[in-house]
């Protein structure tokens, strides 16, 4: 664990805020040139990168305050100390949901093209900041006697390193979005294509965490919002499916540009 990379005085910088700004400064490049490539000013992303990441965190670190309130009930000024990670990603999902509907219209394109530009690095941003998550010793897992097994500040013994499982599947399924990018597809799918992949992920992912699994059949909170997520991304795929194949083609704005 190296939670502090480096110090500057009295000042100190985090991993984790290092390597999630990483992630989003990755993302938002290839989202620029992916829009681009779709004829859009590639500049416009990056209207749509501010707003989505002012949102993202706000309603990230609302939504884990929120589910763990018993933490803050004493003392609601730790709401504001986030050096110890206490994100979600479902709540920066929705901050970016909602960045999108804002924006889209001024960027001069359908809520819809603009979740499926951003939904091809997204999960490749979520790669690079699970090691901040690693480095920051937040997210584990539960305890392993493997050789594989992690050190965290926050709990003893050696855990799961769940940060890398992520990691690794997260990659993955950058991969595959970024394989599959030019089919054609009716707009809003690749993003539907990337919610049903990172819910499949995170839903395997926390069997492994040391999270709470009180919800029902055993499940965590965040299983049962990926069930529900998905269950809505696939239903969004059928209907837009279906509609691609009453009107015998995608529409105009899933046609892939060279």
């Amino acid at each position: 664990m190296h939670p502090v990379i480096a110090r500057f005085g009295s000042v100190e910088l985090y991993t984790y805020g290092l390597l999630l700004g990483i992630g989003f400064i990755v993302a938002g490049t290839l989202a620029a040139r992916e829009a681009g490539r779709r004829g859009h000013d590639p500049d416009e992303i990056y209207y749509f990168m501010i707003v989505s990441f002012i949102l993202g965190v706000v309603l990230s670190r609302a939504l884990y305050v929120l589910l763990n309130w018993s933490e803050y009930a004493g003392n609601p000024l730790l709401i504001f100390n986030t050096r110890s990670g206490g994100m979600t990603i479902h709540g920066a999902l929705l901050g970016g949901l909602i960045a999108a509907v804002l924006t889209s219209r001024k960027m001069k394109m359908t809520t819809l093209e603009l979740l499926d530009i951003v939904a091809i690095p997204l999960p490749l941003a979520q790669s690079i900041g699970r090691w901040g998550c690693l480095f920051n010793g937040c997210c584990y897992g539960v305890p392993t006697g493997g050789s594989w097994g992690v050190l965290t500040r926050f709990a003893p013994g050696l855990r799961h390193p769940t940060q890398i499982y992520e990691s690794v599947l997260c990659f993955v399924l950058f991969g595959v979005l970024w394989r599959i990018k030019d089919r054609r597809y009716n707009s809003g799918v690749l993003f539907a294509l990337y919610l049903v992949g990172y819910s499949v992920i995170r839903f395997a992912v926390e069997f492994f965490r040391d999270s709470p699994k009180n919800l029902a059949f055993g499940m965590s909170q965040a299983q049962v919002g990926s069930i529900a997520i998905a269950a809505v991304a696939l239903v969004f795929i059928a209907i837009r499916s279906r509609a691609r194949i009453r009107q015998g083609s995608p529409d105009p704005n899933s046609e892939p540009r060279q």
